[in-house]
């Protein structure tokens, strides 16, 4: 952050801006958690189906050596690494009370909106390129998640 010397005439729309610089916060908690809630219904309905297969290949005598058995695991299989990696890379940058305490507390009111102004910035562009990330990477594991049932469905018409 900027060494310069603000006062409350230079930057007149502090009060008005808190608020919103704050809400930021709930916005990128509410769709981060959407988007990992997705991530985590495709990775269920993606194995419950595919634990299903070998059953039903094994009732219907498909060969599990098949071109597009193994195309069909090799897509489940990076649809799920994708998935787990936008689960487990990236986490949301959210307001730390310990840094506030530590940094803060001998602010002035205003000053000390200024700055959770600057930082509340700074986090929603990290946050906003996480969310996004993991949005591309959501699709990408949606992607490969119809892959793969078009490629059982090819392996089934295989006999």
């Amino acid at each position: 952050m900027s060494q310069t010397k603000y006062t409350p005439e230079m930057l007149q729309s502090v009060e008005e801006v808190y608020p919103l610089a704050i809400a930021a916060y709930d916005t990128a908690i509410k769709r981060f958690d959407a988007l990992d809630g997705k991530l985590n219904t495709f990775v269920t309905f993606a194995v419950s189906v595919s634990l299903a297969v070998p059953v039903i290949a094994h009732n219907s005598s498909l060969s599990f050596r098949s071109k597009w058995f193994a195309l069909a695991a090799l897509s489940f299989v990076a649809g799920i690494t994708v998935a787990t990696v936008a689960r487990l890379h990236g986490a949301l940058n959210l307001l730390d009370p310990k840094t506030m305490y530590d940094s803060y507390l001998d602010c002035e009111p205003w000053d000390f909106k200024r700055r959770a102004i600057f930082w509340s910035g700074e986090n929603f562009r990290h946050n906003k390129n996480l969310i996004n990330r993991n949005g591309v990477l959501a699709a990408v594991a949606a992607i490969l998640f119809a892959l793969e049932a078009v490629l059982v469905g090819a392996w089934a018409l295989s006999l």
